[in-house]
This record gives structure tokens, sequence and C-alpha cells, in this order.
């Protein structure tokens, strides 16, 4: 018969029969706990996770990064990495709002994490420098 590794366990099948004393004859094989890759899920910018190099039985927990909100998430090592990514919602910016006399910023209200928008000059004046008028909300905030 063929000897195989239990489940949540990595190894090479060997070949063991019975003897006519009624023993069994041959090796067992070399087991060892199987590893979990990490899916691909997770492998986003939105995402961090301590799921790398885990093995059967074992969980890891994947949340937002920086600048971003929501719940983490267990996953648990069964044969493949079993749970799914968090939902992660940007923070609000409040931070380094452009301001200034003549300014159009209605385009940036409510701006969250990695999020843009375009500000322009209010009626009645024009662009003395054009410094770039596209702002991007950072993780920390600003």
């Amino acid at each position: 018969c063929t000897a195989v590794c239990g489940v949540g366990y990595d190894g090479v099948a060997t070949q063991v029969t019975c003897g006519l004393e009624g023993q069994f004859a041959g090796s067992a094989p070399s087991c060892s706990l199987a590893s979990c890759s990490v899916p691909a899920f997770l492998e986003t910018a939105a995402v961090v996770h301590t799921c790398d190099d885990i093995y059967y039985g074992q969980s890891c927990t994947a949340s937002c990064p920086t600048g971003f909100t929501g719940e983490p998430e267990e996953l648990v090592c069964d044969t493949a990495l079993v749970g799914q990514a968090p939902e992660c919602e940007g923070s609000e910016c409040s931070r380094n709002f452009p301001w200034g006399d003549g300014l159009d910023t209605s385009s940036c209200s409510g701006l969250t994490t990695s999020e843009s928008c375009t500000v322009t000059c209010q009626g009645g004046y024009v662009v003395e420098v054009d410094a770039g008028a596209t702002v991007s909300c950072a993780a920390d905030g600003a």
C-alpha cells in the first residue's frame, strides 16, 4: 500500500508492504507541516498582513494600512489560507487643506486617503504662479 502524509502535512509518499509475519515492511513518509501561500487578494497596497511564512493550523491577521480604517480580519491556514481581506475606507483629510484668497477648493471637500482634487481660482481671480493645481490626500491626513 502507499503511505501518505496526513491532512496539513507535506511529504513524499512511500510504499509499505505487509510481510509474511504480519509486520509492515518499508518506511513511513517524511512529513512536515504544510505552508499556505499568501493569496493575491492580500498582495495589494490597500492591505497589510502577517500571513507570510504561515503553516497549517496557524492564523494570521490582515488589516488596513495607515490612512485607512476598517476592522482587521483573521485568516486560518487550512490546506489553503481561508478568510477575506478587510474592507478598508480612506480616512478623511483634515490637515494642510489648500486655502487662500481667491482659491476655489470645493472639489476637495470630503477628500479621503489617496484621492486627489483640483484647486482653481474663484471668479475674478487669475493664476499668478502655476504651482500645480492638483493636490492629493496622503496617508497621514495631509
